[in-house]
């Protein structure tokens, strides 16, 4: 195609929130008509391109789908149609109709574009550095480049006609946008709400930020149930790789909830006489959130085995290492043992491993119980406050979605006590998608409960998978092999080595006499338990293990011998249930 015809092309984008059009287009029909437009509507002619970008707040989508650019299209007409309000005034509608010609197989966002200058400001589309209009209609001068940025992001997926637009100067080198793609990607780095809400509680109370008439207000548990109750736990939401975002979202979380929430004005006002609104206000949080030093709880250095052992790993290194190569090839694991092995502990440094730069987002848990199911985990109908019922998605599906979104990190969700609940019926068509094997999109699979017709969902590989199981467990589930051929299980045995005594020297202040005494009496008592209980039913090593500095020789035989009373005899009772004065024969000197 010549350069003269591709100077006349006109461009659009349609940024299009109306529901009914972007079920059509993500159902794949190639006929739509996007309603409500009006700016430069005098200017689009039949043949014009024109880009479709999904948009919409969450909270107002009747099924679940991501903002962005999804399809290309041509416009086929335009109709102006006349109707009367209530006081019977004309009032007119103006549609664009369209024919689409390309579907992206996902959205291409915003960020994608940082990799073409001349698109920064492109309407809807690219990231804008500069004001423009509201509008659901926008001209684009820049459309050969963003035809462009969608082939080098999709290759193979424009149709000829498309491609015959790009001149075949303009092309990125493939290689240097893979590079550039993952530089520019990073993983939200969440802080911890209590944590936030500490520091901002810590500042408020300084003497030129502190107001006398908040005095007994101002507490981390209160604040806290603010905004759990009237904003859905997001207040407190701080991204400190993407601050000024993260910052913006809050300062509209609250304009909009003391604009259009009523149960929050009317609780601030007439309750609590407006302090609310004014300690999560202007003057208050957000100037703290303008003034705060976020640098503090950035992660520059990754998480490694040497830091699992400084932290109190019993466990020799090679055998660490053999975990690691382990979840990382097999994706799922399970840590199990008796109780007190450091299960849990332990799963979390792994994971802290994997994703490298721990932080609130890439590592979620979850206890699994007797109760807990499908609905809980991966997605289930939610009253809401109207009355209605909506689909929510659970925690593992929200997971599943943020480590889609950033595939360059790994991400990993822990089940504790997995083997408390019944696995097979929790994860429900997950369990296929589980394997190692079928960790791709090909493998994708429709879930119980679908936001649309279309929708199917896989795990992708970078979300690894750790439970933990209490082998002296009396609620066992029993774990079908389906579920079990899955994972690779790892016994941990009760470690009271030269490591944990060397920790408890350095550490707790604990000489090699006491420690030796301690582990003397644990082995007497593990023989008993295994002989008449099992393996599976021993004391393991953290019961014996203190939390802090314990004084001296006195002080750390009280320390014991509170262990034994108040922990490990109530234990040993639901053991010996039936041999109480043998219980009660038990005792540390």
């Amino acid at each position: 195609m010549n350069n003269f015809y591709r100077v006349l092309m006109s461009f659009f984008s349609i940024r299009t929130n109306d529901q009914d059009s972007i079920r059509k287009i993500l159902d794949g029909e190639e006929q739509v008509i996007i309603p409500g437009i009006t700016w430069l509507f005098d200017k689009v002619e039949n043949d014009n391109l024109v880009f479709i970008v999904l948009s919409g707040d969450e909270s107002k989508k009747e099924f679940s789908y991501s903002n962005g650019l999804k399809a290309i299209a041509k416009v086929e007409g335009k109709t102006i149609d006349e109707y009367k309000d209530k006081e019977g005034a004309k009032i007119k509608s103006y549609s664009v109709h369209l024919k689409i010609i390309s579907f992206l197989p996902k959205v291409i966002t915003k960020k994608d574009f940082y990799l073409y200058p001349d698109l920064l400001d492109c309407p809807s589309i690219g990231p804008e550095t500069k004001s423009s209009p509201n509008q659901a209609l926008g001209q684009i001068e820049s459309g050969i480049s963003v035809l462009q940025a969608v082939n080098d992001l999709y290759p193979n997926e424009l149709p000829q006609e498309l491609l015959d637009l790009i001149p075949s100067d303009l092309g990125l080198n493939k290689a240097d946008l893979k590079d550039a793609k993952k530089s520019l990607e990073k993983v939200p780095q969440i802080l911890d709400r209590e944590v936030l809400v500490g520091e901002f509680v810590k500042w408020f109370n300084k003497p030129e930020n502190f107001k006398k008439s908040y005095d007994g207000v101002i507490q981390e548990k209160v604040i806290l149930s603010w905004d759990e109750i009237f904003f859905d736990s997001k207040l407190f939401n701080i991204d400190v790789n993407d601050l000024k975002q993260s910052i913006q979202t809050v300062k509209v979380l609250k304009k909009e909830g003391d604009e259009q929430n009523e149960s929050w004005n009317s609780f601030s006002e007439y309750v609590s006489k407006g302090v609310p609104k004014a300690v999560l206000g202007d003057n208050n949080y957000l100037k703290f959130l303008d003034e705060f030093d976020f640098g503090q709880f950035i992660q520059d250095e990754k998480y490694e085995l040497k830091h699992v052992i400084e932290k109190g790993c019993f466990i020799d290194e090679n055998v660490l290492s053999n975990y690691l190569l382990q979840l990382k090839q097999k994706k799922n694991i399970i840590l199990q043992g008796p109780p007190g092995t450091g299960k849990t502990w332990l799963a979390q440094q792994l994971a802290k491993i994997i994703v490298q730069y721990p932080n609130q987002q890439n590592i979620q848990n979850v206890q699994f119980h007797p109760n807990y199911s499908y609905e809980d985990l991966i997605r289930g109908w939610r009253p809401r406050s109207d009355g209605k019922l909506e689909l929510v998605d659970g925690p593992f599906l929200a997971m599943i979605d943020l480590a889609k979104q950033y595939p360059a990190h790994s991400f990993v969700f822990i089940f504790d006590e997995i083997n408390r609940g019944d696995p097979s019926v929790i994860f429900g068509e997950m369990l296929t998608l589980l394997e190692n094997s079928k960790r791709s999109e090909q493998y994708a699979l429709s879930l119980t409960y679908r936001k649309h017709e279309l929708e199917k969902v896989y795990i992708p590989d970078n979300l690894y998978i750790i439970g933990t199981m209490n082998t002296a467990d009396k609620s066992l589930n029993h774990m079908d092999f389906a579920f079990r051929r899955r994972f690779s299980f790892f016994t941990l045995q009760p470690l009271l080595n030269d490591a944990w005594a060397s920790w408890l020297e350095k550490q707790c202040g604990i000489k090699k006499d006491f420690s030796d005494q301690i582990r003397d009496f644990v082995m007497e008592v593990n023989a008993n338990i295994e002989k008449n209980n099992g393996v599976a039913y021993m004391l393991g090593h953290s019961f014996f293990v203190p939390v802090d500095k314990v004084g001296d020789k006195a002080e750390q035989l009280l320390w014991m011998q509170n262990v034994v009373e108040n922990e490990i005899k109530p234990l040993l009772a639901e053991y010996w249930y039936d041999d109480i004065e043998k219980v009660q024969s038990i005792s540390f000197e």
